[in-house]
């Protein structure tokens, strides 16, 4: 349908001016819902860093739980142990360790080797071999974010225990209990020290 037909129609009915003014207000109203749509998107992208930074946030403050919920399961399980044993009595424990969790991600590993020959006009032959060695992490998609695919986890590695036992003060007891330690984290006898508790 041609524009100016119905503006000569409308005219015609004397309804130029109400058509123009109903044309004048649907612009506006569109304008207005353009303009609301622009800070809407603008306020849901600030609330999505907003919601990101806090996840990112809980995450690093879970890993630090999870290190310290370990090392409490490993204080656990040696005081349960070493109380077990006949003639120690109340047990308190220190382990120290080396390092944090260490996650060991997937790896896409592309070498290659070319060798390529030439000759000359002496007859002589020169050989090139030429090596790449490339090593890319595999990443996994978590929604909106790539992150590292783990492959396993790593827990920390102990490297001294401090022990202070009741009955500690008898040297084969005292003994027991650093065998016992040396043998379970697999570390040398003299990383382990073992006390005899106060009365």
């Amino acid at each position: 349908m041609d524009f100016k037909k119905l503006i000569k129609k409308l005219e015609k009915k004397g309804l130029k001016k109400n058509f123009y003014n109903i044309l004048i207000v649907l612009l506006i109203g569109v304008f207005i819902l353009l303009i609301s749509s622009i800070f809407t998107n603008k306020q849901s992208i600030g609330k999505t860093e907003a919601k990101a930074e806090e996840s990112n946030k809980i995450e690093e403050v879970g890993d630090k739980t999870n290190i310290s919920d370990y090392e409490q399961t490993q204080k656990n399980q040696l005081k349960y142990i070493l109380s077990s044993i006949q003639g120690v009595g109340k047990v308190e424990v220190m382990i120290s360790f080396e390092s944090s969790e260490e996650h060991v991600p997937a790896l896409d590993v592309n070498n290659s080797v070319s060798t390529t020959e030439e000759k000359d006009n002496g007859g002589g032959t020169r050989v090139n071999t030429q090596e790449n060695n490339g090593k890319k992490v595999v990443a996994s998609n978590k929604g909106s974010n790539n992150e590292p695919f783990i492959l396993k986890t790593l827990n920390p590695k102990v490297t001294g225990v401090i022990v202070v036992a009741e009955g500690a003060e008898n040297k084969e007891l005292q003994y027991q209990i650093t065998k016992t330690v040396s043998s379970v984290y697999n570390i040398p006898e003299h990383k382990v020290n073992v006390y005899s508790m106060k009365k």
